[in-house]
């Protein structure tokens, strides 16, 4: 009878464990189905992650295959992409109506600069976030959350590694990007939801991409490399350029 028990006991917190260690995969999973549901509303374009996991023991993870295709009317295919995002969590704040997550460290991404007239493909995305999630008019309320999310708190974001593709008509220059860092995303409200979250990141990652980019046209390796550059740029490039550069 006695071992009868312990053989039960130990059934129990194998199925406990087993459970435990399964529960990485639910979280990975939804996280692939928050991300390919919530993304293409929030930037206009398509947007689609291929896989996440996260250890709910240790807190590591990771999502992998992360691509956000650009606006219509451009023609490249993706505005950036991601082959992998590293994750580090405070496990226990996983039961918690706030997730802490420790670093969210985004590695080798690479984006495309467009340029359309007096748009650009990276700018049609962060005007589409502004107004999917009502931070460019601040009268306007961010929309309602389908049924209660989990809120999060990033203490350090950081993206290394990144380039940036300056592509105008036929002619494209790959450059570096600066290491972008990031500190207490979501603290000053005591946590956000995804989609605040993103509202807060993206906006400045893409203001560093798009500032990269309008240096690298006025650079005279990509002039010399462009040999019809006063035709495919004219006077419209030069509009967008002081666009950014707020004159």
């Amino acid at each position: 009878m006695k071992t009868s028990k312990v053989v039960l006991l130990f059934v129990l917190l194998a199925a406990a464990v087993g459970g435990y260690l399964f529960s990485g995969d639910l979280i990975g999973r939804g996280t692939v189905a928050a991300v390919n549901k919530y993304g293409p509303p929030l930037t206009g374009t398509q947007v689609t992650l291929g896989a996440a996991h996260l250890s709910p023991f240790t807190g590591g993870g990771w999502m992998k295959g992360l691509f956000v295709g650009n606006p219509a009317g451009f023609k490249t295919a993706k505005a950036f992409s991601v082959d992998r995002v590293a994750l580090k969590v405070k496990p226990l704040s996983l039961f918690g109506e706030v997730v802490e997550v420790e670093e969210v460290a985004v590695v080798n991404p690479e984006f495309i600069f467009e340029t359309k007239l007096l748009s650009s493909n990276l700018g049609t995305i962060l005007a589409n976030l502004e107004r999917s999630t009502g931070t460019g008019t601040p009268n306007q309320p961010a929309p309602a959350a389908e049924g209660p999310a989990k809120k999060l708190i990033i203490r350090h974001f950081v993206l290394e590694g990144a380039k940036v593709t300056v592509a105008v008509g036929n002619t494209s220059l790959t450059v570096p990007l600066a290491r972008l860092e990031l500190h207490n995303v979501g603290a000053a409200k005591g946590g956000a939801t995804p989609a605040e979250i993103a509202a807060e990141i993206l906006p400045q990652v893409l203001e560093m991409v798009t500032q990269t980019a309008v240096a690298t046209l006025g650079d005279r390796a990509f002039r010399d490399k462009a040999v019809d550059f006063g035709k495919e740029l004219g006077s419209a490039a030069q509009d967008l350029i002081d666009q950014v550069r707020g004159k």
